[in-house]
């Protein structure tokens, strides 16, 4: 794998199953900053062991995608990515945060697109972020970006790390276009909420199985209940049950047969 990290370029290499080997372009010791990247503090077996035990269904899911993590990402980037994310394809999302990287970003070691600062994405104009498959998220993402340097930037994110689930994301979703599910991934893809589970269209109906049907709707209301539902259900790692749910959905392009995992269609 070879990405952006750090504001810098990184490769990272399986050599062997215990060997990770890293590829700075810095060249220097980068070791800390790729674990809190991976979350290498956190053991895998024990949050896996911990999902199988509270639903059972889970483990073929678990099982099929061995190593799944959830990542730390730097918090302003993934909730200004996830402003851009909303309401729209997955390939779309790629090409307009690959958008907002080549217009606003700097390039890097390995022809790497960084994505752009708190300031620069305040201080663009919405006509300049008017661009291509970006156009309809332009305005969302110039505000959102002027709201959050407003509150403080990073500090700001950092700071919502001490408060409660609850607490926290009712802060969030009083930032401009940012609502429960962008809060949720904020949440557990940057701030290290364990418990949030991010929900969609994909994951909800999933969600509607783990919690024994249908019958909440999909309103604001109708998602802080099935997200109390899930806490309750799959308690401190329901995020990571999510990412693995999410994951396997999207590998096996449907949900797998009942005799396999339980989340038959």
């Amino acid at each position: 794998w070879a990405g952006p990290l750090g504001g810098d370029a990184v490769r990272l290499s399986l050599a062997s199953p215990d060997l990770l080997t890293v590829w700075h372009s810095r060249g220097e010791p980068f070791r800390g900053e790729v674990e809190r990247f991976l979350r290498l503090d956190v053991d895998l077996a024990t949050v896996l062991e911990d999902l199988r035990r509270r639903d059972a269904r889970l483990g073929p899911v678990l099982d099929a995608h061995q190593g799944l993590r959830v990542l730390r990402q730097d918090p302003v980037e993934c909730l200004l990515s996830f402003v851009c994310a909303v309401v729209t394809s997955i390939p779309r999302i790629s090409m307009s945060l690959e958008e907002v990287c080549r217009v606003f970003g700097r390039r890097t070691a390995l022809d790497l697109q960084i994505w752009p600062d708190l300031e620069t994405l305040a201080e663009a104009r919405p006509e300049d972020l008017r661009l291509g498959c970006l156009e309809f998220r332009c305005r969302s993402l110039s505000r959102a970006a002027q709201a959050l340097r407003e509150r403080g930037g990073a500090a700001y994110l950092e700071g919502l790390r001490h408060l409660p689930y609850e607490q926290a994301s009712a802060e969030l979703v009083t930032l401009p276009h940012v609502g429960p599910k962008v809060a949720d991934c904020v949440l557990l893809f940057a701030l290290g909420f364990d418990e949030a589970f991010p929900l969609d269209t994909h994951t909800w109906r999933l969600a509607e199985r783990l919690c024994g049907g249908p019958g909440i709707r999909r309103t604001p209301r109708g998602y802080r209940e099935m997200s109390r539902l899930l806490r309750e259900r799959l308690g401190p790692w329901a995020g990571w049950a999510q990412q693995y749910l999410f994951y396997d959905s999207l590998a096996a392009r449907r949900l797998r047969p009942p005799e396999d995992s339980g989340f038959s269609r």
